[in-house]
């Protein structure tokens, strides 16, 4: 076993004659940064037979002593335990032999690996530019997510809506009753209760001007408007046609609501099929 580890040692010294400096620590916060970290122990594989050590050998570039990119230069060895500012360069033969000798771990990889540590640490202005833009898109949806209007209060605008356009003629029976029912399930998925339809109805305006009208689209989403509108347009189709009270406050809602013309009529032709009646042109 001593020949071999005095024939590692000659390799060894045959591969680099003269130790090869590695940089010193930085003492400014930015910079080129080398590091040894110690991989394993070399007994007698040294110059001279001296006890060596195994390392990896990384250059780190950094800012603010945090690196933001780190790239491995290979194993070197070590006479000082992977510590101060000098090493031997190991070629893939010395490798080799070293393993072949029992020196080194046969299960060490021939080209060494960046440990989680070393990554971190090489990495960590990436990794922590990568934190924070997630937190940045969490952050969006979060701020998305409450700009959007709860679906109970679009659901209560859209039920305010039907009952103006119900009460529209000045007029209100158990088919308009009826018809806001059938409508808000359609859309809504559920139903209402006689008493919560005609307490809606109470509390719903004659409408004369659209100005009145402007809460039901104020914080709402596009999707949420088009939601009411449907809403509104199913009661005043219910009955195969829309008449000329029904027709203004439809026109007063979609000034309202800033829902375009093409659009309304898109609408009602989608209710035509619903409903399987015939039903008016909508308002332009």
């Amino acid at each position: 076993m001593k020949s071999l580890i005095s024939l590692i040692a000659l390799v060894l010294g045959l591969t680099v004659m003269t130790a090869t400096p590695a940089a010193a620590r930085p003492s400014v916060p930015y910079g080129t940064q080398h590091n040894l970290d110690f991989v394993a122990n070399m007994e007698g594989a040294g110059p001279g037979g001296q006890d060596a050590a195994l390392c990896h050998y990384t250059v780190r570039n950094h800012m603010a002593f945090l690196g933001y990119w780190v790239r491995s230069k290979g194993y070197v060895m070590s006479t000082t335990g992977c510590e101060g500012n000098s090493f031997y360069n190991i070629d893939a033969q010395a490798f080799a032999a070293a393993q072949a000798a029992g020196i080194l771990p046969a299960e060490l990889p021939a080209t060494p690996r960046l440990s989680a540590q070393q990554a971190m640490i090489g990495f960590g202005w990436l990794i922590l530019l990568g934190i924070a833009g997630v937190f940045k898109v969490l952050q969006l949806l979060m701020r998305g997510r409450k700009r959007a209007t709860p679906r109970s209060a679009v659901a209560a605008k859209m039920l305010s809506a039907m009952c103006i356009v119900a009460k529209s003629d000045g007029h209100i029976d158990g088919e308009e009753e009826k018809a806001i029912n059938f409508a808000y399930e359609k859309i809504m998925g559920k139903s209402l209760t006689s008493m919560e339809i005609r307490t809606a109805l109470a509390k719903a305006p004659f409408v004369t001007d659209p100005r009145q009208l402007e809460d039901l689209g104020a914080g709402t989403r596009e999707s949420d408007r088009q939601t009411i509108m449907r809403g509104a347009l199913l009661v005043a189709c219910s009955d195969g046609e829309i008449h000329d009270a029904e027709h203004r406050v439809i026109g007063h809602l979609a000034q309202a609501l800033v829902i375009p013309a093409p659009q309304i009529m898109s609408m009602v032709r989608d209710f035509a099929g619903l409903l399987r009646t015939p039903v008016a042109a909508a308002p332009a």
